[in-house]
């Protein structure tokens, strides 16, 4: 698809959407990232001790004290 240069996209695929009022969207297709990469990008994460809002388990029975 050829466009006006003012509208040009630095990418060399982009996502077309068509809106409600039937225009046309386009938008740089961001490239995913790989198994490998993804994993990479999380050993770069600070480790969560302990997610907000957690009710823990102090409510819970204990293991020994639960019968199947």
């Amino acid at each position: 698809m050829r466009i006006a240069k003012e509208f040009g996209i630095a990418s060399d695929r982009v996502i077309i959407a068509r809106q409600e009022d039937g225009s046309l969207l386009l938008r740089p297709a961001v490239p995913k990232m790989s198994l490998i990469e993804t994993l990479d990008w999380m050993k770069t994460l600070e480790p969560i001790d302990d997610f907000p809002g957690d009710p823990g388990d102090d409510d819970l029975p204990r293991l020994d004290d639960v019968v199947l």
